[in-house]
């Protein structure tokens, strides 16, 4: 069997072996035997004699090379002198004149034998050093063969280079003897720089860079490298194993592709026949599987042959179990696709295992490589992209929550990555620039902390920035992102929680990729801010903000019923934070009770569930829509409905919600308006009968169910006359309830509330307070208004909201008075069924200037107005002068 090696070692003093004195394009004479220089792209090839500063001697070839061409040396033996030899070496030797611009140099080696056949090798030439490079590579023949010429190509990929090439030779050796004069002490091999997964070009040239600058990211990769090198034991064995193998591909240094090579034989080799005995694991392949992708890419030549051949029939074990576990021969029949981590992650590892193994060494296991990246591509364009992204989290937010999203996603970054640099596959950036503005909108004012959704594992109410893995994806966000406005954002976010955190340092894959993918150098100044109004309708939230400042209103709204995974029962939530410290927020968790609608400010109506949540028996008939979606400087009007996520589907199926809707006003900073219309149907109790057996009904029997407007507190509310009030943090927060006009205000302890239940559905420290808001009497159709204001203690406007007595049946009118503002008036629609385009009327309370707002609208409708003293008369005239927006709002000064 045949073995040869291509390795590089650095050299100050050699001896010389001149170059003949040709520099044109020659034919090779194999009966004469001839020396010749060739180009590729002559254009943008020059081969030229140096004689003013050769490797040695008086004179080397110098290779001027602009992108995409090459240039090489051959040397062909004449007919019938080919040497007859078991072990012969080709060397040779090479420097820059300066360093590599823009690309990659490679040197591709090539032995030709009497067969016909050829013996051939290339690596990437470290691109910056300024010291000359030794080629060494030893060829072991059979005994019928024998050496019939031999070639050294300088290869440019993109950019410039000037390059001399001198002391080609091949010399007879023994086998135990090749290259043996060319290592130096045996610590450093020539760096491969081959392109890898997350290695393309430019990033190898970054880091080799990085490497000879030592800069900060490359210094405390290296110094934790260092301090788990003579550990017998490391805890995070798989990430260390890749960040080592990561240090040889670019450093070559021989003990740390050693150690990748031990840590990842430990890891991934250590059990009979599977190899890894967590293969099958669905949390820590998730996890951990990639690792060994990139430790057998980044260090593969520290592995045999025979090494090499066990663990890609242990890689194909893996492809064919989790191909089993999909269903994949019978179109992924076994899959959740609702768990959206594990189908985004194993669209990442089975793509990993199908590129990896299409170079196996087994052609068997070469043509199952093909199912695993077509399973991978299959996962990824129909669900990731086509279900995910586009439906169910379209916009940028990823459904499972700020805990658990950002893990998620950055599988499919790294793939779309993967896909791109090594099988020029590119998708569409918009997604991800989407997430960058949906983070820059979920940070709270000031950076105190993260608007929180979905299922939490470690809670509090403010969480750091970096953690969740929240900074790691913002840096997988800035190596992708294209649009540089976009780009430019995402570092100032980092750069930012750097400042007010510092670096992570829990994790060795932390460091490793911010090795990876750390932008060289700061932001040189403050990317302009994104608007005020963020919305994405896949998971139904609309961020609203009064500016973008520190001591900015932060308002979250969601309106989607759980679809995936994690998400929660929080369908028409809302939550507020002001200057970076929360008014009112849901009560963060994981599962059970946190997904509760009683753990968020949303309605309650007595259905299936224990405590009228939406998702009843996780079983929403549909999903809710945004009606209205309107922002400006002053204002925000959001109007919502939600009837199909309140309703019931299943055995039990119940359309018993006729109407659910909410309509949520933010006058900015710091004033709040909630109306909830709901209308219900006495007679579907199907849901009652079998849910709630202790209500005694039967089949024909009518229920009025109860309704309430659920709000929470994180201290202790008090009543003071018809609003309670209370204190957090430096915040006061006023609830003032305005309808029904007959009502009961319940204040509930959490503390006592949720005393049975396990700490990690309901956490200790956010079992907070929370009011209910309900009519005395259970009615058909229910309206609930309240009026929130928020400010540092002792600051909070004083808030008079009066119902207008005389107003258009389409609509409900409150008149809004606050110390320090303009008064306003506001007209809630009533049905938000269908546009309506009828005239309007409304009565002042008192004659004085007020602004307008009315939703409803149809688009596009005009109107004249008629104001005479406090009566206001809206005609609907096709050349009045005032226009309904696309958003069915109209908004006027009186």
């Amino acid at each position: 069997m045949r073995t040869h090696l291509l390795s590089i070692v650095l050299a100050n003093s050699i001896s010389m072996h001149a170059l003949a004195d040709q520099s044109h394009l020659v034919n090779a004479d194999f009966e004469q035997g001839y020396n010749e220089f060739t180009a590729s792209n002559p254009q943008t090839a020059q081969l030229t004699l140096n004689q003013i500063e050769p490797i040695s001697g008086l004179q080397s070839l110098q290779l001027s090379l602009t992108n995409w061409s090459s240039g090489s040396y051959s040397y062909f033996y004449p007919w019938g002198q080919a040497p007859t030899l078991l072990g012969m070496t080709l060397r040779a030797k090479v420097k820059l004149l300066n360093p590599v611009q823009g690309g990659t140099l490679q040197l591709r080696s090539l032995v030709k034998v009497n067969s016909g056949q050829h013996i051939q090798d290339s690596i990437n030439l470290n691109p910056f050093t300024e010291q000359i490079q030794t080629i060494c590579q030893p060829i072991i023949l059979s005994e019928d063969e024998q050496v019939t010429g031999y070639s050294i190509a300088l290869a440019l990929q993109g950019g410039t280079a000037e390059v001399l090439l001198d002391d080609v030779t091949l010399t007879p050796n023994l086998p135990n003897e090749a290259c043996a004069s060319d290592i130096d002490d045996g610590i450093h091999n020539n760096p491969s720089l081959e392109p890898s997964y997350l290695l393309p070009a430019d990033r190898i040239a970054r880091l080799a860079q990085a490497a000879q600058k030592e800069t900060p990211a490359w210094q405390t990769f290296q110094s934790k490298l260092a301090a788990n090198l003579a550990k017998e034991r490391i805890y995070n064995t798989w990430d260390y194993a890749g960040a080592y193998a990561l240090s040889y591909r670019i450093t070559g240094n021989k003990i740390h592709g050693t150690k990748a090579k031990q840590l990842f034989l430990e890891r991934y080799v250590s059990e009979p026949i599977v190899g890894w005995q967590y293969y099958s694991n669905r949390n820590l392949f998730r996890s951990q599987a990639r690792w060994s992708q990139y430790t057998y890419a980044w260090a593969k030549t520290m592995f045999s042959e025979q090494q090499q051949r066990d663990i890609e029939a242990i890689f194909a074990l893996w492809g064919d179990y989790w191909l089993d576990y999909l269903g994949y021969s019978d179109d992924f029949s076994k899959m959740r696709w609702q768990d959206t981590d594990e189908v985004t992650s194993l669209a990442e590892n089975l793509s990993l295992l199908g590129m990896t193994l299409q170079n196996a060494h087994d052609p068997q296991i070469r043509e199952k490589s093909t199912q695993y990246l077509n399973a991978g591509d299959r996962l990824l364009k129909e669900y990731v992209v086509d279900k995910f992204m586009d439906d169910v989290m379209a916009g940028g937010v990823w459904a499972e929550g700020i805990d658990y999203s950002p893990g998620t996603m950055m599988h499919w970054m790294r793939l779309y990555m993967y896909n791109k640099e090594l099988r020029n596959i590119d998708y569409p950036n918009d997604y991800a620039e989407q997430v960058v503005l949906a983070y820059l909108h979920q940070t709270l004012a000031g950076g105190t902390g993260m608007y929180f959704y979905g299922d939490q594992e470690h809670v509090d109410d403010y969480v750091p920035l970096s953690g969740d893995h929240r900074y790691a994806m913002m840096l997988h966000l800035i190596a992708m992102v294209e649009n540089p406005e976009r780009r430019i954002q995402a570092q100032a976010w980092l750069e930012q929680v750097i400042e007010k955190e510092g670096y992570p340092n829990g994790s060795m894959d932390t460091g490793l990729e911010r090795v990876l993918f750390e932008p060289e150098e700061p932001i040189s100044e403050a990317p302009q801010q994104p608007g005020t109004f963020f919305y994405a309708p896949g998971t139904g939230l609309v961020a609203s903000r009064s500016d973008w400042s520190r001591s900015a209103t932060n308002l979250y709204f969601l309106n989607s019923p759980a679809i995936v995974d994690h998400q929660h029962f929080d369908t028409l939530s809302f939550d507020i934070a002001h200057a970076g410290k929360w008014i009112t927020k849901e009560m963060t968790g994981y599962g059970k009770f946190a997904i509760n609608s009683t753990a968020h400010n949303t309605i309650l109506i007595e259905n299936a569930t224990h405590d009228g949540s939406s998702n009843p028996a996780h079983r929403a008939a549909g999903r809710g829509q945004y009606v209205t979606l309107y922002d400006s400087p002053k204002m925000s009007f959001i109007a919502a409905r939600a009837e199909q996520t309140y309703n019931m589907l299943g055995y039990w199926q119940a359309s018993y919600a006729k109407k659910i809707a909410r309509q949520l006003v933010f006058l900015k900073p710091n004033i709040v308006l909630v109306y909830d219309s709901i209308e219900t149907e006495p007679s579907v109790i199907r849901d009652l009968m079998q849910y709630h057996q202790e209500l005694g009904l039967q089949a024909g029997d009518q229920y009025v169910r109860s309704v309430k407007q659920n709000q929470r507190f994180l201290a202790q509310p008090i009543f003071d006359g018809d609003r309670v009030s209370s204190i957090n943090d430096g915040k006061e927060f006023i609830y003032q309830p305005i309808l029904p006009k007959d009502y009961t205000l319940s204040i509930v302890d959490e503390t006592q509330y949720y005393q049975d239940v396990l700490t990690y559905q309901a956490p200790l420290n956010q079992r907070k307070w929370h009011t209910q808001l309900e009519a005395n009497t259970p009615q058909v159709n229910n309206e609930l208004l309240s009026v929130l204001s928020f400010a540092d203690v002792g600051e909070v406007p004083e808030v008079n909201v009066q119902e207008l007595d005389e107003v258009s049946p389409s609509h409900l009118g409150v008149y809004v008075q606050a110390a320090g503002r303009v008064d306003e008036i506001v007209l809630f629609s009533k049905e938000l069924l269908s546009p309506y385009a009828q005239d309007i009327y409304f009565t002042q309370p008192v004659e004085s200037g007020a602004t307008v707002h009315i939703n409803g609208l149809a688009a596009g409708q005009r109107y004249q107005l008629l104001h005479d003293g406090q009566q206001v008369q809206l005609r609907a005239d096709e050349q009045g002068e005032m226009l309904v927006s696309e958003q069915g709002m109209l908004i006027f000064h009186l």
